[in-house]
């Protein structure tokens, strides 16, 4: 008789084996897998296996037929459906669809998507090629800040913030380092669109190389694999939207990559709050588009997952974020002049990284760029009381304002006047050598 055999059942002799497999399981299993593997009488798929000698040829056969209507399907299909397509009737058991799932995989040519003996499959081609070019809202827009990335010393608080926030627009990524594991906290940018940052940590989890490439991300809870990819030039990785919605991740909420033995599949999970749950209080910001008005309100949330709660204090969305970001044309200074009096009550101060991740919301830039400007512009100044917090004071902002779109003004008008002053002093010099010449 044919059948499958998962490798805990193996184990399962005698009366007592319930209560052995719950104290002694994973021991044993660490035992007999690596056992399996190395011995050529059996065959695996996830965590079943299978006497090699009796896998069938007909099912072998039936994968081969199966390629071309694999090939055309915009969806996952699953070994069962498969088997239901077949021209040669073929019983549908835990054996047989066991035997198409290993004949699937063997082909090299499809992709699992499900988990366990639910596996779903697709060509590469169904999430292949990735998306084109990457989403606007993760790109700086063409809104000049007149401080650049790296170019002002940051003060030795700030800078020591700025490096426990993971944004690909920070710091670039020097060299590749391979890591194993990473924890971070998500920005709202990144929760938005399910992507994540590519960053000096996290490039490390992904396979090396400058070229955009596949990866299958792996439910550390469910076993389910979710096909993404990933850009080293744009610098990010996609395919995780259903993921956060699922286990409703919140920006702020930490997340754990960690790589697999194999290539190109990486395990995600949440990292869990201490108490099972976490609560939080946040403030859920709106925008009116025919006032172009921030509101907010106090509200309470409970989440599965530890939070980084300066980076949810921006709340959760705002209710129209595409239109905000339509409609706002302003510098970075007065997009955080804009958010910062919705972000707190009356007079009191705003964490660095709640105004970071607010100011992205309307504006994308680098966390750089926003503490640069809380460090250069006398409107914000530190509360002493709680470290990486500050103030706002929107009457000295209103004084200084004018001033600094007059000096930006200049600064973009600087470049052409050096480069007029050059061409004149050009055309001064070749002038002068023709009075020269006709004098001799």
């Amino acid at each position: 008789m044919q059948s499958i055999v998962v490798a805990g059942d193996l184990t399962s002799i005698g009366a007592y084996t319930s209560a052995i497999m719950r104290r002694f399981g994973k021991v044993i299993e660490d035992k007999l897998v690596p056992a399996l593997e190395r011995d050529p009488r059996f065959t695996r798929f996830g965590d079943e296996w299978f006497l090699a000698e009796l896998e069938s040829d007909k099912v072998k056969q039936l994968v081969e037929e199966a390629s071309e209507q694999l090939k055309r399907v915009c969806a996952p299909i699953e070994a069962a459906d498969v088997l239901d397509s077949a021209l040669v009737p073929v019983q549908k058991t835990s054996t047989t669809v066991f035997e198409v799932n290993r004949a699937i995989e063997r082909t090299g040519r499809y992709r699992k998507v499900g988990k366990g003996d639910k596996a779903r499959w697709v060509p590469d081609m169904t999430v292949w090629p990735p998306p084109p070019g990457k989403p606007k809202q993760l790109r700086i827009p063409p809104v000049r800040s007149k401080i650049q990335i790296g170019t002002q010393q940051l003060p030795g608080d700030l800078q020591q913030t700025l490096e426990t926030i993971e944004d690909e627009l920070g710091e670039p990524v020097e060299t590749y380092h391979r890591v194993s594991q990473v924890e971070f906290a998500i920005t709202v940018s990144h929760q938005l669109q399910g992507t994540l940052p590519l960053t000096q940590r996290t490039r490390g989890i992904f396979p090396p190389g400058d070229a955009d490439a596949p990866v299958t991300f792996i439910d550390a809870r469910s076993g389910e694999h979710i096909p993404g990819g990933f850009s080293s030039r744009d610098r990010y990785a996609w395919g995780l939207a259903e993921w956060y919605e699922h286990y409703q991740i919140p920006a702020g909420g930490k997340i754990r990559l960690e790589r697999t033995e194999v290539e190109g599949e990486i395990k995600i999970d949440y990292v869990p709050a201490s108490k099972g749950l976490e609560t939080c209080w946040l403030r859920k910001v709106s925008y009116d588009q025919s006032t172009d008005k921030l509101t907010a309100v106090t509200t309470r949330r409970t989440y599965l997952c530890e939070v980084d709660e300066d980076l949810l204090m921006h709340g959760l969305i705002f209710e129209d974020p595409q239109a905000m970001q339509k409609e706002a044309t302003q510098s970075i200074f007065d997009v955080m002049c804009q958010v910062f009096p919705v972000l707190t009550e009356q007079g009191e101060s705003v964490h660095c990284k709640a105004l970071f991740n607010c100011v992205n919301l309307v504006r994308r830039c680098s966390p750089y760029t926003v503490f640069a400007e809380l460090s250069a512009r006398p409107c914000f100044r530190r509360d002493p009381d709680q470290p990486g917090h500050w103030f706002f004071d929107a009457e000295i902002a209103s004084q200084i304002s004018p001033a600094i779109k007059i000096i930006d003004r200049l600064d973009e008008r600087l470049p052409s006047l050096h480069q007029r002053i050059a061409s004149l002093k050009t055309a001064a010099e070749e002038q002068s050598r023709r009075l020269q010449f006709i004098r001799v």
